[in-house]
């Protein structure tokens, strides 16, 4: 897992170094609020659903014996750690 920003910036260096081409995205607030949150949060998202699909594999492949409620309990603490707040995101 990434457990900080540091390695979080790598990981968003090697993505965006890869290609030179360039995009900008301009919004128009407070209109396209929700929009402009949920492009801010992209990278962290990718990088929360790796870690749960990680934490997932580790329960499929080990019979960790995780139940249900472990497991919605690890995705919402992964999605803290990178500060997603799903309601936000979807208004």
């Amino acid at each position: 897992m990434l457990r900080n920003h540091k390695e979080r910036d790598n990981v968003a260096n090697i993505c965006y170094t890869y290609d030179k081409m360039k995009a900008r995205i301009t919004y128009n607030l407070p209109e396209d609020n929700t929009a402009y949150r949920q492009a801010n949060k992209a990278l962290d998202m990718v990088i929360a659903l790796y870690d749960i699909s990680q934490y997932l594999r580790k329960v499929d492949r080990y019979d960790t014996g995780d139940d249900i409620e472990k497991i919605r309990e690890m995705f919402y603490d992964i999605l803290s750690q990178y500060d997603i707040n799903l309601d936000n995101l979807i208004e």
